[in-house]
């Protein structure tokens, strides 16, 4: 009797493994994120600010004069796989990458239109982050991996350089109309009323109004871009190391993302867990991304957690 239970037993672990099995090489989903502490270099510039009396060339800026430091950053990505023929597999990654800072011009620049000079105290921002839609095919699957496709980046961000005290003064407009009605009811006739429109400083609140027009380029670009990726075992150990690359160069445009990484896996029956260990480099180069000639690069170690299953 007791043999009889030991041999069911056993059917139903090696029915459950192969069913695990058989799940893997259909369907396979991997959910994971990654922190990451990047440098950021390179220079930005606008086009130039043309009016009837002049024409001022725009500043070119490093993240550095604006006292952008490095700042941890953070991703997050879905990756379904499976063994399928003609659809390719799918993995969508939302990649945060912003950076602010407080600092005072060391010099008069030029951004958007918008003059701002030495001594100026300013709040910078540069906020590239992005999503990605990444549809490959595995070329080969074994101990060594190779995949090939393509990836839509979509772009959601900004950057500015706006200056503190005309961002404080535009958010007092409604203050000054209302101390402008206040006044219009202490004065006498239509022309005390009129005057009474006026806040402390003099300044009528149309007037406040004007600043509320700020100096910002916004991030809406979508490139097309060619997604590689390279993976092998080292050895029967469970590291495994990685190639990725997501590359775009069409004229006065070059996009480059790639990073290298060491990978520990760890077996856990139905879950599987990854640990990463790697470096990531970000190249733009764009002669129009949001309106700015940007030359930035932006690279670093990071460090990722994934599970699949």
């Amino acid at each position: 009797m007791n043999k009889r239970i030991t041999l069911f037993y056993i059917f139903l672990m090696l029915q459950a493994l192969s069913n695990k099995v058989l799940c893997e090489e259909l369907l396979g989903i991997r959910m994971g994120a990654i922190v990451w502490n990047p440098n950021i270099q390179g220079r930005l510039q606008s086009e130039d600010i043309t009016s009837d009396s002049a024409s001022i060339s725009a500043t070119r800026l490093s993240p550095f004069q604006l006292g952008i430091t490095d700042q941890q950053q953070k991703s997050y990505f879905f990756e379904l796989h499976h063994n399928l023929p003609i659809i390719p597999r799918f993995i969508y990654t939302q990649a945060n990458i912003e950076t602010s800072a407080q600092s005072i011009l060391g010099q008069d620049i030029n951004f958007v239109n918008t003059t701002l000079a030495t001594g100026t105290s300013v709040n910078s921002v540069i906020d590239l982050s992005f999503q990605d839609y990444s549809f490959y095919y595995s070329l080969l699957n074994s101990w060594i991996n190779l995949d090939i496709g393509l990836t839509q980046r979509n772009f959601d961000g900004q950057i500015s350089i706006v200056d503190q005290a005309a961002n404080s003064t535009s958010g007092s407009t409604d203050g000054g109309t209302d101390g402008g009605t206040d006044g219009g009811d202490t004065g006498t006739g239509g022309d005390a009323g009129d005057g009474g429109a006026t806040d402390g400083d003099g300044t009528t609140g149309e007037n406040n109004t004007e600043a509320t027009s700020l100096p910002i380029a916004t991030i809406d670009e979508s490139p097309l871009m060619l997604f590689s990726q390279l993976q092998f075992q080292l050895l029967t150990t469970p590291l495994h190391a990685a190639f990725k690359s997501h590359y775009l160069n069409s004229g006065n445009d070059h996009f480059s993302d790639q990073e290298v990484k060491f990978s520990y896996y760890i077996d856990a029956g139905m879950l599987n867990y990854r640990i990463d260990l790697g470096y990531k480099k970000l190249k733009i180069m764009s002669s129009d991304l949001g309106g700015l000639e940007s030359r930035l690069k932006i690279q670093g170690p990071f460090l990722g957690f994934a599970i699949s299953f």
